[in-house]
């Protein structure tokens, strides 16, 4: 171990530390530090359970925060995001199971982003 100095005494625990306890909390304060922005989607029942898995701690807010279901059965809620360019890189693992309704700017750019792969993926593949 980095830093150990060859002693062969393990270290001690703190008395009542609870490592699960501290490393959620942690973990809450640095997203808290990092996720600044807010993302309104619609989502379908499939993006529902996928949230959490792609967005951690953010993604499961988002999905008990959420909405009652339309018809089809999708929810809209507001997840917390990073900067614009890593909450579209984010959304779009969604593919199809999510949709970007606001910020403006946040929808615009996950548009430009998903014609920008249409086109590129017309045709036959390059060599």
């Amino acid at each position: 171990m980095c830093g150990h100095g060859g002693s062969s005494q393990e270290p001690e625990r703190p008395t009542g530390f609870d490592l699960a306890a501290y490393w959620q909390e942690s973990a809450r304060r640095m997203e808290a530090g990092v996720l600044r922005g807010e993302a309104r989607l619609r989502v379908s029942p499939r993006g529902a359970r996928l949230l959490p898995v792609q967005c951690g701690a953010a993604g499961t807010e988002a999905v008990r925060a959420a909405g009652p279901p339309d018809a089809e059965g999708w929810v809209e809620t507001v997840l917390r995001v990073e900067s614009l360019p890593v909450a579209v890189g984010d959304l779009l693992r969604l593919g199809l199971e999510v949709e970007v309704l606001g910020p403006p700017e946040l929808r615009a750019e996950a548009a430009r982003t998903v014609t920008g792969l249409a086109q590129r993926y017309q045709g036959a593949a390059r060599a």
